[in-house]
């Protein structure tokens, strides 16, 4: 049936439970722990700030490692705290607007929701624990992309006919 021979492990298997085997997806797991760079959630939220700074990649380790958090990201990370510390039940936080695109998302932001300027509107965006380690300005596109439409005219074709 193969045209590779068979390993030890395979080789119990009978062809039924291959066929068995190949028709179904593999299953995820559906309570997947997030985990950056190997630790979780919590326990990057406990991580002290030099510690956190270690697991970036080196475009924030650098940043960090030169001024820190400026003074308009720390107003902006201060008003994502006061926003979730108003919210009662399983609401959404209040969105907190800012033209801050080179903010690095911090554990501290996860669970807030943000309107990023993309030079037009502000395009809200939900902060998600995989958003870790990446700026606020990638996830509000400044530009619209192009849909390309059909091919431009021939140079001597100046009909176009009627659909």
């Amino acid at each position: 049936l193969t045209r590779f021979p068979r390993r030890d492990a395979d080789a119990n298997m009978s062809t039924a439970e291959e066929d068995a085997l190949v028709g179904q997806p593999r299953k995820k797991n559906p309570y997947k722990k997030f985990s950056y760079r190997g630790i979780d959630l919590e326990g990057l939220l406990e991580l002290k700030n030099d510690k956190l700074v270690t697991l970036f990649n080196a475009r924030i380790r650098r940043r960090f490692k030169r001024n820190g958090l400026v003074r308009k990201h720390k107003t902006l990370v201060a008003k994502l705290r006061k926003a979730k510390a108003a919210v009662t039940g399983m609401e959404k936080p209040e969105t907190v607007r800012t033209h801050l695109r080179n903010m690095p998302i911090i554990p501290e932001m996860v669970g807030s929701v943000v309107g990023v300027y993309n030079g037009k509107v502000f395009n809200t965006v939900e902060i998600k624990p995989e958003m870790i380690g990446t700026y606020l300005g990638e996830y509000a596109i400044t530009y619209r992309p192009v849909s390309h439409g059909r091919a431009g005219l021939a140079a001597g074709s100046k009909f176009i006919p009627l659909k």
